[in-house]
């Protein structure tokens, strides 16, 4: 290939993960380009290896995508957890007990874990991304190019020569649900009051001669702001 020359190969395209119930990825451009070294003759081919490469790339890169939707797929069902969870919070009476305070404390505390973490899915979905699209773009140009070049009938392709430049940064943008959102703003910030329960019901069963716990615990209900400020929204 003493005469052989570089010639630009590019590729342009996106993919699109599957949406979940509660999490939604806008598409992922994988443009970049490289270079190849052909000689005169199979330069002369080379609109068929450029359309020949982008078809292998279009298809392959759709294939590759099974890994981020799992991963969207199972931080779906930590949200859809977190919502059902939240919601049979709401339908729960006020604890007039010890030890049925203690169970809302903690479903609070559990509740305020998730939407922890769902605040944080976003970033963490930029980074998975980064280095997904990064294997993907990489692995996939070696071999779809030289699918490319038995499709072309190229006689002289030397894979060495085969170059791939970075392409342009990956952005990944993750929508997540509105609900979901207002939930875990709801169920983080009442996180603190999560003590209170506990704090009120246990002092309630040491109030001798005011009310039974029931009564008492009516008493909590119509009175305190607490369980108003945890889900009137």
């Amino acid at each position: 290939m003493a005469d052989a020359k570089p010639y630009p190969i590019i590729f342009k395209g996106s993919v699109t993960p599957a949406a979940t119930q509660f999490l939604k990825s806008g598409p992922l451009v994988m443009d970049f380009s490289g270079t190849v070294d052909l000689d005169a003759t199979d330069a002369a081919n080379l609109g068929n290896l450029q359309k020949a490469f982008q078809s292998e790339m279009e298809s392959r890169l759709k294939a590759q995508l099974g890994h981020l939707n799992q991963w969207l797929t199972e931080k779906d069902k930590a949200i859809d957890a977190m919502v059902k969870k939240y919601e049979a919070l709401k339908k729960q009476g006020f604890p007039d007990t010890p030890q049925s305070a203690a169970a809302r404390a903690q479903t609070i505390k559990d509740l305020g874990t998730l939407g922890a973490q769902i605040n944080l899915l976003p970033d963490e979905y930029k980074k998975i991304v980064e280095s997904w699209a990064k294997n993907a773009r990489d692995q996939q140009a070696l071999v779809c190019m030289k699918v490319a070049v038995q499709k072309a009938r190229l006689k002289t392709f030397n894979d060495k020569t085969w170059r791939v430049r970075a392409g342009q940064a990956i952005k990944a943008v993750l929508v997540v649900a509105v609900i979901a959102i207002s939930i875990a703003a709801i169920v983080m910030s009442a996180g603190a009051t999560a003590p209170l329960f506990v704090g009120l019901a246990a002092a309630g069963a040491s109030i001798a001669g005011i009310s039974s716990l029931a009564g008492l615990g009516k008493m909590f209900k119509d009175n305190a702001t607490i369980e108003k400020k945890l889900i009137a929204n």
